[in-house]
């Protein structure tokens, strides 16, 4: 699934996924992405892992859990690894 959500003065794009327990995914902001998980019906309820690396993110630069859980929900989502790579932009996206 995917959701751009606007809230207090910042813009989140949601990319995530049901798991046999709850959700897991990604928040990308227009700085940095972090590990979302959790099991809530909205994707800003889910419980962010931080910190988060920079975007864009450079090769090796992110934890290894970031990592798994960035291939597993770019699977579904291609556009993630177009976003942690800074190809595309929040300005693009608006």
């Amino acid at each position: 699934m995917k959701s751009i959500r606007r809230g207090k003065g910042e813009t989140f794009i949601y990319f995530w996924q049901r798991r046999r327990r709850g959700f897991i995914g990604i928040r990308v902001g227009q700085t940095h992405a972090w590990v979302i998980v959790g099991d809530a019906k909205e994707p800003e309820q889910l419980l962010v892992i931080g910190p988060g690396p920079s975007i864009p993110i450079e090769p090796g630069s992110e934890r290894e859990e970031f990592r798994q859980v960035s291939r597993e929900v770019a699977a579904q989502h291609p556009e993630l690894e177009r976003f942690l790579s800074g190809e595309i932009s929040f300005a693009a996206v608006f």
